[in-house]
């Protein structure tokens, strides 16, 4: 299915950076918005391309007719080096 880029942009007050202190505002989502399960392989390949983004760059698409809204933040995982602390695209769903 073909994905429509909506609009892009950095929010005046992005909170995102290479510091693991903004981990604290990962877990807010965005209103309006859900955490995705699963999504298409085109979705997950558009999140991954989103990573050469800044920190806190907003991406909203639509896909068929749900729309859908990747940021740019920090993630963790136990299993990756020392803290596990990294870049990430979330994907969230329009609720």
């Amino acid at each position: 299915m073909e994905i429509e880029i909506i609009k892009e942009y950095i929010p005046e007050d992005n909170k995102f950076s290479s510091d693991p202190e903004c981990l604290k505002y990962a877990g807010i989502l965005p209103e309006g918005y859900k955490r995705v399960g699963k999504c298409s392989n085109e979705l997950a390949l558009l999140a991954k391309k989103t990573l050469i983004k800044a920190w806190g760059t907003i991406v909203e698409v639509k896909e068929g007719y749900k729309y859908y809204l990747l940021r740019v933040e920090p993630h963790y995982h136990f299993k990756q080096g020392k803290n596990g602390f990294h870049k990430g695209c979330t994907i969230y769903i329009k609720t």
